[in-house]
């Protein structure tokens, strides 16, 4: 019975199996042919739909094998294709374009209309106070002039509030007893009438970096000023009450347009800062000597051709800068200041230094360029403690031989008249006569006694000596035509080779330090 059941299962299995290969079969050749959609009668619906999808593909397949289209056998349908494809690709690249040049030309367009907007603002710019009306041009504030005057902190040049910023500040001054008081940088050509009634506990006024063409005349009645800057304006004269003010320490009025300091600054004890750089001076009061303790003196870029004696008497000078002057010397005592250690007389016309000079033993730093020096101070090599020397753009032909003793840690000497070795050896000589000349000594004993040698009283022959005088590498003293020297190169500085002159008064005297 098992077995009956089992051949009739295996018969009906093989039978479907037999039935599905022949429907496929025939279902290719059907799809091969091209016929249309097959009409699968042998299986139910849910077979059919299980096979549709691999007939599909399968009869896709065989189209594409067999389409003379696709194949090339048919070149004007693919040439109209490949057409329109360009066409398609041709219209979208003009679209492109089009859609791109649109945009550039939009931004142009919104750039020009910002630019034209921010140009037209700023040539015109609203009132930023009241939104109202425009500002001025030159305003500080972009504001109009109703609220850039009603602001009296600002400081405006278009609606000239600098003023009367400067008057409320003062007031404000006068009412709290500030003791610095500072209205630098306020545009102002007129200083405030009221300062000088802060009152006497200010100790510090800064008027600097204005237009101002003067200083109120009671400016003494701040009399316990410590500081007093008045820098870069237009000023052309102080008042003589800066006298009055016994405590100032500092007084500054450089890059003005002075012609003249009163004498009364004599009255300042307690001076130690006077800068009266970049002016118009043409000379300086005597009364400058009773400053004993000054200790730095700017004078540089004015038109001094001279300066008093009495500077000499400020024996606490540290800094003295006279440059870009018309001074033709210095005075015969400078060598008085001998706390001085800088000195600047460079750019003037300087033909000749005192021998003076060779005292200031304090000196670190002495600037002598451009000048018209011929001959330096024979004993300059005393001052051991010098470490900067510039004596470009002179009219030099040797250097004293004591410079060869000085350490210098910078040395300029370009543009000079040094002699070559050739000439220094020409140079060299000593007198024949073993006594000197009775001229030379009389020469010599008028100018040591400080004598009036260019009157017509004397012989013209004595006179032409005296305008002429040497001195003595030794002690000092003068000589003019008996005298040896004697002209060697040495190192100066590190790079210079340059000639250094030994001259001796009395040349029978042996001296041991050669140049």
């Amino acid at each position: 019975m098992f077995l009956e059941i089992f051949v009739v299962t295996t018969s009906l299995l093989l039978g479907c199996f037999l039935l599905v290969l022949t429907t496929v079969t025939q279902l290719q050749v059907h799809a091969a042919s091209g016929g249309g959609r097959p009409i699968l009668t042998a299986f139910p619906g849910a077979l059919a739909s299980c096979f549709s999808k691999k007939r599909s593909r399968a009869a896709g397949v065989v189209r594409a094998a067999n389409d003379p289209a696709r194949d090339g056998r048919c070149p004007g349908k693919k040439a109209r294709r490949t057409e329109r494809r360009r066409q398609i690709k041709r219209a979208l690249g003009t679209r492109s374009h089009a859609l791109r040049e649109e945009l550039r030309r939009r931004q142009i367009a919104e750039e020009s209309r910002l630019l034209t907007a921010k140009l037209s603002s700023l040539a015109n710019p609203i009132c930023s106070g009241c939104r109202t009306v425009y500002s001025k041009k030159n305003c500080s504030y972009n504001c109009c002039a109703r609220c850039c005057r009603s602001q009296t902190k600002s400081v405006c040049l278009a609606h000239g509030t600098g003023y009367m910023a400067a008057v409320e500040s003062v007031e404000g001054a006068v009412q709290y007893k500030y003791t610095e008081f500072d209205l630098s940088y306020g545009h102002l050509k007129d200083c405030p009438p009221r300062v000088t009634s802060i009152g006497k506990q200010l100790v510090s006024l800064n008027l600097s970096n204005n237009r101002l063409s003067s200083v109120p005349e009671d400016l003494g009645a701040l009399s316990s000023l410590r500081e007093l800057f008045l820098q870069y304006n237009t000023l052309t004269h102080l008042p003589d009450s800066i006298g009055d003010l016994h405590h100032l320490t500092e007084l500054d009025v450089k890059n003005n347009q002075l012609e003249e300091i009163p004498a009364s600054i004599g009255r300042l004890r307690k001076l130690v800062v006077l800068n009266v750089t970049n002016n118009c001076l043409p000379s300086l009061p005597t009364s400058i000597g009773r400053l004993a303790g000054l200790e730095e003196l700017g004078l540089h870029s004015n038109q001094l051709t001279e300066l008093p004696d009495e500077i000499c008497n400020l024996t606490s000078l540290k800094v003295m800068y006279g440059g870009e002057n018309r001074l033709k010397g210095l005075p015969v005592r400078f060598g008085r200041l001998t706390q001085l250690q800088e000195l600047d007389v460079s750019g003037c016309e300087l033909e000749t230094l005192p021998q003076s000079l060779s005292r200031c033993v304090s000196l670190i730093r002495l600037w002598l360029s451009n000048n018209r020096l011929q001959t330096l101070p024979v004993h300059i090599g005393d001052l051991q403690q010098l470490k900067e020397l510039h004596v470009r753009n002179n009219r030099l032909c040797y250097l004293p031989a004591s410079v060869d003793t000085l350490h210098l840690y910078t040395f300029t000497a370009q543009n000079n008249r040094f002699v070559d070795e050739v000439t220094a050896s020409e140079m060299c000589y000593a007198p024949t006569e073993g006594v000197a000349p009775l001229m030379e000594l009389a020469a010599r004993a008028a100018l040591d006694s400080n004598l009036e040698w260019d009157t017509p009283s004397l012989p013209t022959s004595l006179r032409e000596m005296l305008s002429s005088p040497g001195r003595c590498s030794v002690c000092e003293g003068p000589f003019f035509n008996y005298n040896s020297s004697v002209v060697t190169f040495k190192t100066v500085g590190v790079f210079y080779r340059l000639p250094l002159c030994l001259s001796l008064c009395t040349p029978r005297i042996e001296h041991s330090g050669q140049p």
